[in-house]
């Protein structure tokens, strides 16, 4: 009887510790407002706070992948002022967003 209980808290700790590990893949990917360290989701951030706001230089935002491109060129060229992990995490996230590397 012994031998059969503790293979049962075995395979229930094994069970538990499974899903507990496996519970991470199911996470919804939001950041939270710290900023964390998904530099896709940083990149968004910074391309609406800092870019693409109303009052922002790109205020209309970027319609299409030639758009995209330019956009990356001006980064690249520090014509927003931005920090170099500022350009790029931008830059990662108009590649992703645009598809373009």
């Amino acid at each position: 009887m012994k031998k059969s209980t503790a293979r049962c808290w075995a395979l229930h700790s094994a069970l538990f510790i499974g899903l507990g590990l496996a519970s991470s893949t199911f996470a919804s990917g939001t950041l939270s407002p710290g900023g964390g360290g998904d530099q896709f989701a940083n990149g968004r951030r910074i391309y609406i706070q800092k870019i693409a706001c109303s009052s922002c230089p790109v205020s209309d935002g970027v319609a299409d992948k030639s758009g995209a491109i330019a956009l990356v060129e001006r980064i690249d060229a520090d014509v927003f002022s931005l920090s170099p992990r500022e350009r790029s995490a931008v830059v990662k996230y108009l590649n992703r967003r645009w598809r373009l590397r």
